[in-house]
């Protein structure tokens, strides 16, 4: 097994052709190699204490210098999204380093923290923790919880705090909406007009505190070089500000002045979140605004919608019917060029709730690439998107009320490649969490090079709705690309912070197009809410490598020879054997010379595996012996294992039979297995119909629209194969033809108990729930009078099937309780 060594190695923002790139384009001579499969996830570190917050969003980052990452995170007070205490943790070990109190409460769910680094007069550096609290003061807190600052004024409303360089000048600033302070000082600077735009949507479940729920609007603007003119604007929705600092002392200098207004698509109102992409490719960054008008008890349209800021063009707009939606991602999670824009929305009473992904493409506008139902209560939480295998395709990383997932919906099998995949789970854990508007992290928090996932929860425990806590988890692999060191505000993008947590003095262009000498384009940064790992200036995935170390053993007659060098006796030894591309390696061998030579290697196999002529058909440790002509006989052990394929799929469960209509009946149908013995993932396929399908592991809901017969088929895999099972499904179409061929009488209807049914010659009464499953079948021996006991069936709407002897009428039924 390889262990990798840590490498001291300081990484520089690269320069080519007099351009600066973010610090995570590298240039290096050793791009250390992704051994094994990235899918073999472990848990490496917990928390201890129970007391983190599980709808507190995590920040990460080098606060105090020291060359540790340090993990921020809000403490538990109680389900109502609230605290008023930070706990700070150690990323190498997740032992806590430092917790404190803040003054004033924080809503946990408006990412009410970041942390940052700021230069001081003496020309050192202070870290700090900015907090945004419930009387709108934004406090700068040290690592260990020392006050730093208070803001001179207050904000002008409640929402994320961000740090951007508005200015290039080397000294950052903290924003709240349309509110810009000093980082250093907290000193306010200057504000948009009073009644303009400050990002503002309905965000985040309400929070019950002394008798009241806290709904209201919170301000997700975002500092960003729109207009390509080399410094950063304010965007509050559909709001372009200039931002002017020219005193960081005298305020009046300063000023905030609108550049431009777009209108809003019909039905929707002004302001919004916000965030960016280059949606259709052209090169220039769009802005997607997103606004709710009304708190999450309310269903009614939230509105989508993106447009240029060169000029105002609307490129696309969707209403969207629900209580409330999370914060999207929007990244590449296909081999399709343009990026996908994902989000949950909520849905009140028990109503089905899912996750939806859609991508904008110029000739046919913004479509609606696949969907599938969730289970987070609240609807709210946001993704993060991380390439782990570094295939250039991302991975979403989710964890709702249930579990931790890391989700393949690139529309292809992980395994097999093959097309036409719906989303599905790469790897699961289940975890307890309450939830609000935050969402697991993606980055380097213990210095191994190497990406990790940060989530909070109450590990291998089931929700319930008191469980608003947990503990900090990190998962990883060692076979996962590397990732920044830093997460460091709720609205993260790469360009808006370095590795060390100082702010650019730059705003780079997220448009900005990769193209290696092969002609391969690629896009590192259109995307938002995504972590990155290492590039080379061509945009390809980088590892920056060091020294490897591997343990070998190695035996002979008379000598053994490795890379060159010849060993005459046995003993224990160490060789360095150096690469061109300067990843060198440095070998522990074991030898062992003369008599007998003895070896051993391990082989996995799915079934029978065959060893110089014999066939093995069970696993098990087997020996075989070698004569060799010079009187130095090997003894050779294979360790044999048996990868095994998936068991059986005995049954799908789910109706054959069923029916559509234009008007009632609803057409979605559930489908599942029991979980498979061995299994790794499940695929379902539909063919012969123009069905939706949505999945999810072992079941699958179809939405059919139109009579038709289809084969549903879903296969179990394994890195063996797959055991499949399938059924076919027929459709037919429900007429409701209220009695215009065939007369027939229905009463009374509503009915409770019962219901009398008239007509001539009845052999057959059929009863459909909306589902389109028939429910009752009940025979009749040509009778002209029929009454039905009803007591069985729920109070619902029924679809009525009169078989006659001349005929078939069909009706609608009301059954209501007693």
């Amino acid at each position: 097994m390889k262990k990798a060594l840590l490498i001291l190695h300081l990484l520089l923002p690269l320069l080519v052709f007099g351009q600066t790139f973010p610090d995570n384009v590298l240039e290096s001579d050793c791009n250390r190699p992704i051994l094994g499969s990235a899918w073999e996830i472990q848990l490496l570190e917990s928390s201890t204490g129970d007391d983190v917050a599980s709808y507190s969003p995590v920040m990460v980052g080098d606060i105090d210098g020291n060359g540790v990452t340090d993990i921020v995170v809000a403490k538990y007070n109680g389900n109502n999204y609230r605290s008023r205490e930070i706990n700070v943790y150690s990323g190498s070990d997740l032992s806590l380093q430092h917790s404190f109190t803040v003054p004033d409460t924080i809503y946990l769910s408006n990412g009410p923290y970041a942390i940052g680094r700021y230069p001081k007069a003496d020309g050192t550096m202070q870290g700090a923790i900015f907090t945004h609290c419930y009387d709108k003061r934004i406090r700068a807190y040290s690592i260990n919880g020392t006050l730093l600052n208070v803001s001179d004024q207050p904000t002008s409303c409640d929402g994320m705090v961000s740090l951007a360089d508005f200015n290039g000048d080397g000294y950052p600033e903290v924003y709240a909406g349309s509110d810009i302070f000093d980082a250093a000082t907290l000193h306010w600077l200057c504000s948009g007009p009073n009644n303009g735009n400050k990002g503002l949507s309905y965000r985040g479940t309400p929070a019950y505190s002394n008798g009241v729920y806290h709904h209201t609007y919170y301000a997700m603007s975002l500092a960003y070089n729109a207009l390509g003119d080399d410094t950063q604007e304010l965007i509050c929705g559909n709001t372009i500000y200039n931002v002017n600092i020219v005193s960081r002392t005298n305020p009046s200098q300063n000023s905030i002045t609108v550049n431009k207004t777009i209108t809003p698509p019909n039905g929707c109102s002004q302001d919004g979140h916000t965030c960016i992409a280059d949606f259709d490719l052209d090169g220039e960054t769009e802005i997607l605004v997103i606004r709710d008008d009304t708190n999450d008890q309310i269903v009614d349209n939230t509105y989508f919608y993106a447009y240029k800021p060169s000029n105002g063009q609307i490129l696309f707009e969707k209403p969207h019917r629900c209580a409330s939606s999370s914060y999207v991602f929007i990244g590449s999670i296909d081999t399709d060029p343009y990026p996908e824009i994902v989000l949950l929305e909520n849905q009140p009473n028990g109503s089905t709730e899912k996750i939806f992904c859609w991508r904008y493409v110029p000739q046919s506008g913004l479509q609606t690439v696949w969907s599938q139902n969730h289970n987070d209560r609240s609807g709210q939480t946001a993704m993060t998107l991380f390439d782990f295998n570094q295939d250039n395709i991302m991975e979403l990383v989710y964890r709702d009320n249930n579990n931790l997932r890391i989700i393949n919906a690139s529309g292809k099998s992980h395994v097999t490649g093959n097309d036409t995949i719906r989303p599905y789970n790469i790897y699961t854990r289940t975890m307890a969490a309450g939830t609000g508007c935050e969402y697991p992290i993606v980055a380097d928090i213990n210095g191994d090079g190497i990406a990790e996932i940060v989530a909070t929860g109450l590990l291998d425990q089931h929700f319930n709705y008191d469980i608003g806590y947990g503990n900090i988890h990190v998962f990883g692999s060692p076979s996962w690309g590397s990732a920044r060191p830093v997460w460091n505000q709720y609205m993260y993008h790469v360009t808006n912070v370095n590795e060390n947590l100082t702010i650019p003095t730059f705003c780079y262009n997220a448009a900005t197009v990769f193209t290696a000498p092969d002609g391969t384009v690629r896009r590192p940064y259109n995307n938002f809410l995504q972590q990155a790992g290492y590039i080379d200036q061509y945009g390809e995935p980088y590892n920056p490598g060091g020294l490897t170390e591997v343990g070998i053993n190695g035996s002979g007659c008379t000598a053994f020879v490795f890379h060159g060098v010849t060993y005459n006796e046995s003993g224990s030894f160490q060789q360095l054997v150096e690469a061109s591309n300067g990843c060198d390696t440095l070998y522990n061998i074991e030898v062992s010379i003369g008599g007998t030579v003895t070896y051993e290697w391990w082989q996995q196999a799915c079934n029978a595996y065959t060893w110089n002529g014999v066939t093995y058909a069970t696993p098990g440790d087997y020996t075989q012996e070698f004569v060799a002509p010079d009187g130095c006989d090997s003894i050779v052990t294979m360790h044999l294992s048996f990868d095994l394929y998936p068991e059986s799929i005995p049954a799908i469960y789910g109706p054959t039979e069923v029916y559509v209509s234009t008007d009632l009946i609803l057409g979605e149908f559930h489908y599942s297995i029991n979980p498979v013995g061995l299994a790794e993932h499940y695929e379902w396929e539909l063919d012969g119909a123009d069905w939706t399908m949505d999945t999810m592991g072992t079941a699958c809901t179809l939405t059919i629209y139109h009579p038709g017969t289809a084969t549903l088929r879903v296969r179990a895999w394994n890195g063996c194969g797959f055991s499949e099972q399938e059924i076919v499904i027929h459709a037919g179409f429900f007429d409701i033809n209220d009695f215009q061929t065939i007369s027939a009488a229905l009463y009374p209807n509503p009915a409770h108990d019962k219901v009398t049914i008239e007509a001539e010659s009845i052999v057959r009464i059929k009863l459909y729930n909306l589902q389109g499953q028939c429910v009752w079948d009940y025979p009749v021996n040509q009778a002209d009078h029929v009454e039905l006991p009803l007591p069985f069936l729920p109070p619902s709407l029924y679809l009525v099937e009169i078989q006659t002897a001349y005929g078939i009428a069909r009706t609608k039924l009301k059954t209501e309780p007693l």
